[in-house]
């Protein structure tokens, strides 16, 4: 145990192609969301509507996980997991050309309806994403190889964030072609490396999907308040993801009209938010003794409500 490494998992494939798959996506989608912002500046919206869209993007994103995730859950565990990566990994190549109609028409509302789908697509893969390293992994490597994907996810957010908010002041007016092209290039690479992924048999593939997604998000909610580590679970995930956005979603108008700084202090605030984020996930392995430690988690907690 002693010589063990949760970087060794990265040279395996029952998790390197699906780490590689999350990273992508993840990217992507910052890199769709804040190349949005980059082309209000492009062209020269006020600080008023600039406001309202930058807080509006990550509403509209996070809308889907609220009305279907629990039937995202169904689906996730009906379906083989590699092949629903898979078909979900296409669909967000679907997603991000209606993405590129909207940079080269630069047609923001376009832009917004095609990030809701991207919200809808990444609600779908959510499910799949966090049961699948139950699936591949020895229970000693989960608190690892958990470590690694929010690492992963830390750091494909924060690089996807500074590249999409860069397009725009690097490529100038080639700035829509530009981020057209790369969230379409982006997923593509997420869908061959999806292809990679080995074989993980479905949850329950006799399930019978509910299609209608209220009736069911009632019944995962009274089960989740049945269950005390699964509702506390779901209150801690809650939490972190509730701070990142409000922060990240913030961060740009308050850090050009309250701090008085420049496009790139907003960037430095968003990597010092990102590495820590990243770090955090890296420690928690060593501080849990590779165990589900429970009790890093309201420790965590209090940090970020005091910081």
């Amino acid at each position: 145990m002693s010589g063990h490494s949760q970087f060794a998992l990265l040279r395996q494939r029952r998790f390197l192609p699906f780490f590689i798959v999350q990273a992508l996506g993840a990217f992507n989608d910052n890199v769709y969301r804040q190349a949005i912002i980059g082309l209000l500046f492009y062209l020269g919206v006020s600080d008023e509507q600039r406001s309202l869209y930058t807080t509006l993007a990550p509403a509209i994103f996070i809308l889907p996980y609220f009305l279907f995730s629990a039937l995202a859950g169904q689906i996730a565990d009906k379906l083989e997991k590699s092949r629903l990566i898979v078909i979900t990994t296409t669909m967000e190549i679907v997603i991000m050309s209606l993405a590129a109609i909207g940079f080269i028409t630069e047609n923001l509302p376009f832009l917004l309806v095609a990030l809701f789908c991207t919200g809808m697509q990444s609600t779908l893969f959510g499910p799949v994403k966090y049961s699948v390293l139950p699936s591949v992994l020895k229970p000693e490597e989960l608190t690892g190889g958990n470590g690694l994907v929010e690492m992963g996810t830390s750091i494909s957010i924060l690089s996807g964030m500074i590249i999409g908010g860069s397009v725009f002041l690097l490529a100038g007016s080639h700035g829509p072609i530009v981020a057209a092209t790369a969230v379409i290039a982006l997923a593509i690479c997420g869908n061959l490396a999806a292809r990679m992924i080995p074989r993980v048999d479905a949850g329950d593939p006799d399930l019978k999907i509910n299609w209608n997604p209220l009736p069911e998000s009632l019944v995962v909610l009274r089960m989740a308040r049945q269950q005390k580590a699964v509702r506390n679970a779901i209150l801690g995930v809650s939490w972190f993801w509730f701070v990142g956005t409000v922060l990240t979603s913030q961060l740009p108008n308050y850090a050009l009209v309250n701090l008085g700084g420049e496009p790139k202090l907003y960037l430095f605030a968003l990597a010092l938010f990102s590495v820590g984020t990243g770090v955090g996930s890296l420690l928690c392995e060593k501080l849990s003794a590779r165990t589900v430690e429970i009790g890093l988690v309201p420790l965590g907690a209090f940090g970020m409500t005091a910081f």
